[in-house]
């Protein structure tokens, strides 16, 4: 064989190693087995391969402390998880005892069910799968983007607030209070009554909303001008918030619950 035959042979060798590497690392970026689940959130795509009930909140929350919680379609719940490589153990959840229109409820039985059969996982890209002992998908999930976790630039409806004598309750009957959070740090919205807008801070997961909160000047029921007192000081009790999927809470400094959100 010809050094120049043999030139070629050498050539042809390294291209193909190179583009084996190529393909080995893109396949690598695209499915992770034992990718670190501590601190991430995921909305549910699938149950044994069944698509996602539409327009119901589903999901889980990865603690970076071990902790798991979530929301079925109808009940939260919480637990907790161990990971070892691309082994995972997912304990027995608690969760809230509400009943819902039976999709719903089907749905939160398969939920539970992955929950319980969970071997393996792997992320694919932005999906992550829940794996049984027989290599089945039981579970699927889609990252959800940091950036809608942000408290600016965010929209709610408020579905509770602390009344001041410790108690949270429900929006009176036929109301709606919303919340507008600013990229601006003005939080605006309707009281059910009276629109309002006031400047607010973020640190971290702490939240201060101002004292001094400007409003329109109608006049409602006696009813919804409580409604709208109260929500407004519940406000300006907060200390922190959370939000965990299409849900936000706000809490006071002493962690007494103060506002619920929904988007």
């Amino acid at each position: 064989m010809d050094s120049e035959r043999r030139k070629q042979i050498t050539m042809r060798t390294l291209l193909l190693s190179s583009i084996i590497l190529v393909l080995i690392i893109a396949l690598a970026a695209c499915s992770t087995s034992g990718a670190e689940l501590g601190g991430t959130t995921w909305s549910l795509r699938s149950l044994d391969g069944q698509t996602a009930l539409e327009g119901i909140t589903a999901g889980m929350i990865f603690g970076e402390d071990g902790s798991l919680t979530g929301q079925t379609g109808c009940n939260s719940f919480s637990t907790t998880y161990k990971t070892s490589g691309n082994q995972i153990t997912i304990g027995p959840a608690a969760s809230t005892q509400m009943a819902c229109p039976q999709p719903q409820m089907d749905q939160e039985a398969a939920f539970f069910n992955a929950l319980a059969n969970v071997k393996t996982y792997n992320v694919q890209g932005t999906i992550l799968n829940l794996i049984d002992a027989n290599g089945k998908t039981v579970a699927a999930f889609n990252k959800v983007d940091a950036a809608s976790l942000s408290l600016p630039g965010s929209a709610w409806n408020v579905t509770g607030y602390n009344n001041g004598q410790q108690a949270v309750v429900s929006l009176v009957s036929e109301s709606e209070i919303t919340a507008i959070f600013g990229e601006n740090s003005i939080l605006s919205g309707n009281t059910g009554c009276n629109d309002y807008n006031v400047k607010f801070q973020v640190d971290g997961r702490n939240v201060k909303v101002d004292d001094v909160i400007q409003t329109t000047k109608m006049m409602c029921s006696e009813e919804l001008m409580a409604q709208e007192q109260q929500y407004l000081a519940a406000l300006q009790s907060a200390a922190t918030y959370t939000i965990r999927l299409d849900t936000m809470e706000f809490r006071t400094a002493e962690d007494a619950l103060a506002v619920t959100f929904a988007r």
